[in-house]
């Protein structure tokens, strides 16, 4: 089965909210607001651990300032009146996965594989994106 996480972004700022980028989300306030939900996921995934499932994967969009896998939006020159700026990735997760690496490291559970979904990467389109997942997808059934 496919368990969908809640979007931290959404469910603190809503869905029209103005873009923002990691080093605005990463304060203590942000951070706590993650780590309950990640605390409240990795209750979920324990719990398929005790009854003998197997969770093959924890989905992710790469980019994202607070779900990136391996990278995450950064603007140092962004805050204050809303504005158009280069958008910049760094080498970096984003709050929230750092969060929820944190509440599987402490509780000393298996954290499943983080898949990315590339879809804050404006030079592939959604429909490419869609089709690494499927054959990231497949390639993960064919080991089980």
């Amino acid at each position: 089965g496919i368990m969908q996480m809640p979007c931290p972004e959404a469910l603190y700022m809503g869905n029209q909210r103005w873009w923002n980028s990691r080093n605005l989300y990463d304060n203590v306030g942000y951070r706590r607001f993650c780590r309950e939900i990640a605390a409240r996921e990795v209750d979920y995934i324990a719990n398929y651990y005790i009854m003998g499932y197997t969770v093959v994967g924890i989905l992710s969009c790469d980019g994202s300032p607070t779900c990136g896998i391996t990278l995450s939006s950064y603007c140092e020159d962004w805050g204050g009146r809303p504005k158009e700026i280069p958008r910049v990735l760094v080498e970096r997760p984003g709050v929230y996965i750092e969060e929820l690496k944190k509440e599987f490291e402490e509780r000393k559970l298996e954290m499943p594989p983080l898949i990315c979904l590339c879809m804050d990467d404006r030079d592939r389109s959604n429909q490419q994106c869609l089709e690494e997942l499927k054959a990231t997808l497949e390639s993960i059934m064919q080991k089980q």
